[in-house]
């Protein structure tokens, strides 16, 4: 089934009989034999060119509101973009110290530094005090 073509004239004499009449438009469809949709649409376009644009948000755009849409889009769009480049970065990964268990068998293994030991021999000369080296010859 294809879609049929209704002239211009056609489509508002239908809305003015669903306007005049008060009858439901499934009523007048059913009488004209067509589509109720397509008379609903019809309706609904006839409805939003008659009144005010903007009252209730139906109606086509004038210039003016077209203009501040374009604006008002442009302007979500560098605003989300400032939000993607601004947006917190993720907390860094802590970094990992390398245990023993960790390292890769390849690795020599670094020896810890070691104090070299003392020798008795290193006491000062002023802590030996011994009777001989106190006495005179």
């Amino acid at each position: 089934m294809g879609t049929a073509r209704y002239s211009g004239e056609f489509k508002r004499d239908a809305v003015a009989l669903v306007e005049s009449s008060g009858r439901r438009i499934s009523s007048v469809a059913r009488e004209l034999g067509v589509n109720p949709e397509s008379l609903r649409q019809w309706v609904a376009r006839s409805r939003a060119a008659a009144s005010p644009s903007g009252v209730g948000g139906e109606g086509p755009l004038n210039q003016e509101e077209r203009e501040e849409l374009r604006r008002l889009r442009k302007q979500v769009r560098e605003l989300e973009l400032e939000k993607e480049i601004l947006a917190p970065m993720p907390p860094p990964t802590p970094l990992t110290v390398p245990t023993a268990s960790s390292r890769s068998p390849r690795q020599p293994r670094t020896p810890k530094p070691t104090a070299a030991p003392r020798s008795r021999s290193t006491r000062s000369p002023c802590t030996a005090t011994t009777p001989s080296a106190t006495r005179d010859p």
